[in-house]
């Protein structure tokens, strides 16, 4: 399971637990109230379900942004409860904002004022110890200051493993440990109540513990299943590679030697070698079609007819078909992008007159036909600079390319060893599980990488989705239980005051 995987689990189990612990503060205010019918005491009880409710949303790291929204509004105003709680308000007077952006955009700005309200929830109660003369709600107090600077790492943004957001979570989760330590206080002086209290909190903790273990499982071999398909898929990619290098070499070998093509070129008819190689073009179904001179120049592309009179010297598969031998490689030429050519001479008498340049480009429509082919993201990399990719930044419109690997272990692998990689790792800033390619030219020397690769995402998704059908479950079943654990303390309690 990867670090990524690892870190979704941890956020789940933090916010489960942090939820079990504001349900049962919620409850124990709950019945405060129904002994003093206190209105504040009754705010402080909602404020902190509506707490609990966000911990829930947040911790299924919903994508949804107006769930997001509407979480973190009943978050706000869950914390707006219990403030105006502590000072005593009679009324309180919430504005609703439709918020059509992002999530995302204005997370930053959403937790500083979280932040904020922790840090004024935090004084209020520290005064309320203060004018009372009592300590228990110290707990309760250093609680929600760990909340405080767990939203102000939260502003600070980072990906889901960066050091910020690790952080945060693990001050959180001290902070849920303060707010249980304030729990316990209050539950031990009642006996009944505390036995429903802890069947509840027992069993949500044994759901979170289950799914939690039922994720990881899941996780692991789906995270198996993927690693062994994109093996399976990035060879096939090979395969397809080899076989249009191959096809690439046969076309060329066979418009080379087509006599028309010989007498147009030896008679410098330019018409009729337009009208050939428009028509090779057609048939053959190539990329690109480039005849140049014995020099390198070129003659005519018949993908790019205005593109002529530049030289292809330099190029392998030019040169070596000055040496009249035929070749299909992988290299970069400055109007046909990084691509698979194929040269061939153009002999007249068994004498070079030209040369014959066919081939593939492997640009972004090359990554999309491979896409509808494996339904997964593909990439093509120069060297470790991607140079056709299926993927969009978050216009919808622009190629993510340009953007050379950072991830050392792949280059290593692939461009250094030759060698295929499949593993995690992070493309344009996010995570993948993908599989990687060398592709190589005709002398065998690694030129660049082709990766077919599946967001981890997804396969969080899936986890999340089980997780949340889990918890739906138990949720019910607790529900069912409820009446006898209720029937049952109430006993114990009858017989405790006997």
């Amino acid at each position: 399971m990867s670090f990524y995987f690892l870190i979704n689990n941890l956020s789940f189990a933090f916010g489960m637990i942090g939820a079990i612990i504001l349900v049962v503060a919620a409850w124990l205010s709950y019945d405060a109230y129904k002994l003093q019918k206190s209105s504040p005491i009754l705010m402080r009880s909602v404020g902190l379900i509506l707490f609990a409710v966000w911990e829930v949303i947040n911790s299924q790291s919903a994508r949804n942004d107006i769930l997001s929204y509407f979480g973190f509004t009943i978050f706000i105003i869950g914390l707006l409860l219990i403030i105006v709680s502590f000072l005593k308000t009679k009324q309180l007077s919430v504005n609703a904002i439709v918020v059509i952006p992002a999530f995302s955009l204005w997370a930053g700005h959403l937790y500083l004022l979280s932040a904020v309200l922790f840090a004024a929830i935090s004084y209020l109660s520290l005064r309320q110890w203060k004018r009372e003369y009592n300590r228990t709600w110290i707990p309760f107090s250093v609680a929600f200051l760990l909340f405080t600077v767990s939203s102000l790492f939260n502003v600070w943004g980072g990906n889901e493993t960066s050091f910020p957001y690790l952080l945060s979570h693990l001050v959180e989760l001290s902070g849920f440990i303060s707010l249980g330590i304030w729990v316990w206080q209050y539950m031990r002086l009642r006996i009944s109540e505390s036995f429903v209290i802890i069947s509840v909190g027992v069993t949500f903790l044994l759901a979170t513990i289950i799914t939690l273990a039922f994720s990881t499982i899941l996780m692991n071999r789906v995270s198996i299943d993927t690693s062994n398909n994109l093996t399976t898929d990035v060879k096939v990619l090979s395969l397809s590679i080899d076989s249009l290098k191959a096809e690439a070499l046969a076309k060329t070998e066979l418009i080379s030697e087509d006599q028309g093509l010989v007498d147009a070129l030896s008679k410098n008819d330019m018409t009729s070698l337009d009208q050939s190689l428009a028509r090779f073009l057609d048939i053959y179904n190539l990329g690109f079609l480039t005849v140049t001179d014995d020099q390198g120049t070129v003659i005519v592309r018949a993908h790019a007819l205005s593109r002529r009179g530049d030289s292809l010297s330099g190029e392998r598969a030019f040169e070596e078909a000055t040496l009249k031998n035929s070749i299909a490689t992988i290299e970069d030429s400055s109007v046909e992008g990084f691509s698979i050519r194929a040269g061939s001479p153009i002999l007249s008498k068994n004498k070079l007159i030209g040369v014959v340049i066919a081939g593939f480009p492997l640009d972004n429509a090359f990554a999309d036909r491979l896409k509808k082919l494996t339904g997964l993201e593909m990439l093509v990399y120069k060297q470790d600079t991607s140079v056709a990719s299926t993927l969009f930044d978050t216009d919808g419109t622009t190629r993510l390319v340009g953007e050379s690997l950072l991830d050392q272990n792949i280059k290593n692998s692939v461009l250094m060893n030759d060698t295929t990689f499949t593993g995690s790792t992070y493309i344009y800033q996010k995570p993948f599980y993908a599989s990687f390619l060398p592709l190589t030219n005709n002398d065998q020397k690694v030129v660049g990488m082709i990766s077919v690769a599946k967001p981890e995402q997804d396969i969080v998704d899936i986890a999340n989705a089980t997780n949340q059908l889990t918890l739906i479950t138990v949720i019910l079943i607790m529900l069912i239980l409820l009446a006898p654990i209720y029937m049952i303390s109430k006993r114990i309690g009858g017989k405790s005051q006997q």
